[in-house]
């Protein structure tokens, strides 16, 4: 993916994410695309292309639309880690493939930034935080991964030209 596309696609990242999502999912339950395009960037992509959307998204999420606590960085870049050590191995080619990751790197959020939560000093319950906030997130996240799944395959370039 080169320079421009990266920079786009966080500019409309950031336009949903801070502006149109809050608006139509009104409340604090809301998917989080930048969570569902590192886990499937790191999927197709490599590694440094995955590493430069999870730093972009955590940061700008961090700094833009949350508090300056990094709740948003640190687990991205953990999380594309994760995905692109175990789940590049996998033929990511299949819409499910994808979806189960953005399950797994769903679930590994909330329990991340539960524990950042915790050692922030937030009271934080650990058996009804991941329900009462994973099961929705996990849900909205796995629902938009069919969509990204097809738009930032589109996006890779499988060979280049020979001309």
């Amino acid at each position: 993916m080169d320079r421009y596309l990266l920079i786009s696609l966080s500019f409309i990242l950031l336009l949903l994410q801070s502006s149109i999502f809050p608006f139509l999912f009104g409340g604090v339950h809301q998917p989080d695309i930048w969570l569902v395009s590192v886990i499937i960037v790191s999927m197709i992509f490599p590694l440094r292309t995955a590493f430069s959307l999870a730093v972009i998204g955590g940061f700008l999420q961090d700094l833009v639309i949350s508090n300056f606590f990094g709740l948003h960085l640190f687990p991205y870049i953990v999380i594309a880690y994760l995905v692109a050590k175990w789940g590049k191995a996998r033929y990511n080619r299949y819409w499910y493939i994808s979806v189960l990751a953005v399950m797994f790197g769903s679930m590994v959020y909330i329990i991340l930034s539960g524990i950042i939560l915790a050692t922030g000093g937030v009271i934080v319950k650990f058996w009804t935080y991941p329900l009462y906030m994973g099961i929705p997130f996990v849900l909205y996240n796995t629902l938009f991964s069919v969509f990204f799944h097809y738009v930032l395959w589109s996006l890779k370039v499988e060979r280049e030209s020979r001309w």
